[in-house]
């Protein structure tokens, strides 16, 4: 699986070629700019399909969605995703099963995906190590990140690795008890 496949595509692709690895997949956790830059070249050189929660499809194809004509020189126009998430539910892609976990906050359609077997959430601009994703964007809403957070990811063990969309790993334990930003909640 790849999640979020951001800038640099060719680097991207080469380095895949280069470990001989065989994605099956490209993951989206949500539809902004940084996350979703290489997937067409991806996409292109291994002929996988594209995941995105129906939340934030339009990022992939409208530069006004996924904040490109903000922050890039030209706009981002990208294909339509293959498979649009409509709900929460536990998808097989080859020998892997996630469980799709829709929290929005940071954007309407971000998700989060979780492998039960392994522990390991990928957690997109959802949750960071000691913080959370930006909630001053558009589609983006404090409370429902919150929500999302407190309701869903907290439910998981405590002893679940969660991967971020920037920056280093944690677990929903630290979380729970360090993050500066879910203080009022404990």
């Amino acid at each position: 699986m790849i999640f979020d496949p951001g800038a640099e595509g060719n680097k991207l692709v080469q380095y895949i070629k280069e470990q001989a690895l065989n994605p099956l997949a490209i993951l989206l956790t949500h539809g902004h700019f940084d996350h979703i830059e290489a997937i067409d070249d991806v996409r292109n050189a291994f002929g996988i399909p594209c995941y995105v929660h129906q939340g934030d499809s339009k990022c992939l194809y409208d530069s006004n969605h996924n904040l490109g004509n903000k922050w890039l020189s030209e706009p981002l126009v990208l294909k339509r995703a293959e498979h649009v998430i409509e709900k929460e539910e536990s998808i097989k892609i080859g020998d892997f099963k996630l469980e799709i976990i829709h929290t929005p906050g940071h954007s309407r359609g971000s998700v989060c995906y979780f492998d039960a077997e392994t522990r390991t959430l990928f957690s997109g601009d959802t949750l960071f190590n000691r913080a959370i994703g930006r909630t001053d964007l558009p589609t983006s809403n404090e409370s429902q990140i919150y929500e999302s957070i407190v309701n869903k990811l907290f439910k998981l063990p405590d002893d679940t690795l969660v991967l971020p969309g920037h920056g280093p790993e944690t677990t929903i334990l630290d979380e729970k008890e360090k993050n500066p930003f879910l203080k009022h909640l404990r």
